[in-house]
């Protein structure tokens, strides 16, 4: 009977302990605890007994968004909060002597805290969290801070494969004077908490991790900060850029080869190539905004614009000058290695040539002269010109008749001679030259700006990120 009562003696011990831990709690324990605790606190020291010994500090980041890349300025604007970890030593209890209070919540100013900032904001240096924000105290004297945070940070970009790159940008958090004689602070896990991350439209998160960071003391000599980097890898959602840079450029590169494909009578040829460089160059303009200035690396789109326009600078030139030779005076003789490239023949007269080829272009459709029904009404006072004899006083006449090649009338000897049809022969022209400038200028474009436009898309598509 006596072991008997003293076990249920212990199990109403027991019970009532229970009751008492989990829900007896008053605001007068909540007073004694706070006093017991804090009535010979001292925040200024770090809450070690054994101040030989550095305090452990863990960091973790739970990221919410990556609101901004700024390419130009090259910051990158990200949110979320930290949670930081450590004991203190002189914040512990016995949660049976304050009514099973296990958990304290506390102002983050009446505690220690680690002095960590952000070593590589973009903004003014600042502390973490607020006088007003709570911390969690548990009965062992493990704390949780969890600031929140958004922070503006530097991040070096390249922009070599823009629109169609990855960037690695990092957050780094530094104690600002304690060493790791007196404090250590390490990640405490290997990556960033991306469950709660909210989704960014020109951005994917490819992944993340988070590394041991050091930085050595500059006032104590043999000493290092302690800190933690969190690395965010980014990939550009490359869809928007394909639709409104790319696509265009690459159509537009094709019409530097238009150009030379325009008749040469035609009046817009100039105007074309001229409104391609002037397109060429707006691209460029709105490349170059985007772009940081820095020579550390080149964008390839970038260098593919400034290809295109040069060759459309070129076309624009070579235009012209085509232009020039397709409007030139006929009777301006044909150079010799121009008449031998084209197979034309020899010496003959420009000035009745020209005339000729005029008079057989409008009036002769078929490939011999003998199939013509038609009347060729030659001009008398042309004929003149060419030195030619007017026979049977006819030079009053200003019109002369060829029905028939075979006509003996001297104005019409110029069809036939040494019987050989000379509608047949080939003679080189100005009008020829600048033909055959167009058919090699186009080849010549076409064969570049196809080399080109393959060579980057072949650099683009091969880029694979992280």
């Amino acid at each position: 009977m006596v072991y008997n009562n003293q076990y249920l003696l212990l199990g109403f011990i027991i019970i009532t302990r229970f009751f008492r831990t989990g829900w007896s709690a008053t605001a007068s324990d909540m007073i004694r605890l706070r006093k017991s605790l804090f009535g010979n606190y001292s925040k200024e020291i770090v809450p070690l007994y054994n101040q030989s010994v550095p305090l452990q500090v863990q960091m973790s980041f739970f990221l919410i968004m990556i609101h901004d890349l700024d390419m130009k300025n090259q910051v990158l604007t990200a949110s979320g909060w930290l949670k930081i970890e450590w004991y203190d030593e002189f914040l512990r209890w016995n949660p049976a002597d304050y009514g099973g209070i296990d958990e304290l919540i506390v102002f983050q100013r009446e505690v220690w805290l680690p002095d960590l900032f952000v070593e590589n904001t973009a903004q003014d240096y600042k502390e973490l969290g607020n006088d007003a924000m709570l911390i969690s105290v548990s009965h062992r004297g493990k704390i949780f801070w969890e600031p929140g945070i958004v922070t503006e940070t530097s991040c070096a970009v390249n922009i070599g494969r823009y629109p169609f790159d990855s960037q690695s940008c990092d957050i780094r958090y530094l104690t600002w004077m304690h060493t790791n004689r007196t404090l250590t602070v390490e990640p405490e896990f290997k990556t960033i908490d991306l469950e709660a991350t909210l989704p960014n439209g020109e951005w994917d998160i490819a992944r993340t991790e988070a590394l041991p960071y050091s930085y050595p003391s500059t006032y104590k000599q043999g000493t290092s900060h302690t800190g933690v980097k969190f690395f965010v890898y980014l990939r550009r959602k490359r869809t928007f850029y394909i639709l409104n840079t790319i696509i265009p450029v690459v159509m537009l590169s094709l019409l530097n080869v238009l150009v030379f494909i325009l008749p040469a009578d035609c009046g817009e040829r100039m105007a074309l190539a001229v409104t391609v460089l002037l397109s060429f160059t707006v691209y460029l303009g709105i490349i170059s905004d985007v772009m940081p200035k820095t020579s550390e690396s080149l964008s390839l789109l970038a260098v593919y614009l400034t290809t295109l326009l040069s060759l459309s600078t070129i076309s624009v030139g070579c235009a012209g000058v085509v232009l020039n030779i397709h409007h030139k005076d006929p009777r301006t003789a044909v150079p010799r290695l121009a008449r031998i490239l084209l197979g034309g023949s020899g010496k003959h007269n420009y000035k009745a040539l020209h005339r000729r080829s005029t008079i057989r272009d409008k009036y002769v459709e078929s490939d011999s002269l003998r199939d013509v029904q038609d009347t060729v009404h030659l001009n008398m006072k042309e004929m003149v010109s060419d030195n030619k004899p007017l026979e049977n006083g006819d030079a009053d006449n200003h019109n002369v008749e060829c029905k028939t090649t075979s006509s003996t009338a001297p104005e019409c000897q110029w069809l036939v001679k040494d019987g050989e049809d000379v509608s047949k022969k080939h003679y080189a022209t100005w009008h020829d030259i600048g033909k055959s400038l167009d058919n090699i200028l186009f080849w010549i474009f076409f064969i570049i700006t196809v080399t080109v436009t393959t060579t980057m898309l072949l650099l683009f598509c091969g880029v694979h990120g992280f």
